[in-house]
């Protein structure tokens, strides 16, 4: 009796885990695990070409933290600068890169990128990989989901 009691408690926190998994709201993948950058292949960031919109990078090492959120009117492009970025590369190092992406009106795209700076402190701060996310000097922070899993 108290066997069955144990199979069904962990039974049930089995079946809380998979299904409390967060909703990603915009962020890409929707599902499964995020994309380590310099392991996305190129069929993979083929399907991004022409297609603009906000990214966030991060790396899960002994310290977790943000590394960079922008914007980019061709993800695409900006995945494969990233994937050769020296800056961007030291972070590697630290259990990986990893990459998401959301999709998001252009005229809405800078104040979402300074909302998100401000809410997630990215190490790096400033322009990065050119000028692919541009902020006008008067642009405002608007809100925008922040990327979870």
């Amino acid at each position: 009796m108290a066997l069955k009691g144990l199979v069904s408690k962990l039974s049930g926190k089995l079946a809380d885990t998979f299904s409390a998994r967060s909703d990603r709201g915009p962020w890409q993948p929707s599902q499964g695990d995020f994309p380590r950058l310099m392991l996305l292949e190129l069929e993979e960031i083929d399907a991004l070409k022409d297609t603009g919109g906000l990214f966030a990078l991060w790396h899960r090492g002994v310290r977790p933290q943000w590394i960079y959120v922008g914007h980019t009117v061709d993800l695409a492009t900006t995945i494969i600068a990233a994937q050769s970025d020296a800056d961007i590369g030291l972070y590697n190092l630290n259990d990986g890169v990893y990459m998401t992406w959301a999709f998001c009106p252009e005229g809405e795209r800078a104040g979402a990128v300074l909302y998100l700076r401000q809410a997630l402190s990215p190490a790096i701060a400033g322009s990065l990989l050119g000028s692919v996310d541009h902020i006008p000097d008067e642009t405002k922070p608007s809100e925008f989901p922040l990327p979870v899993d």
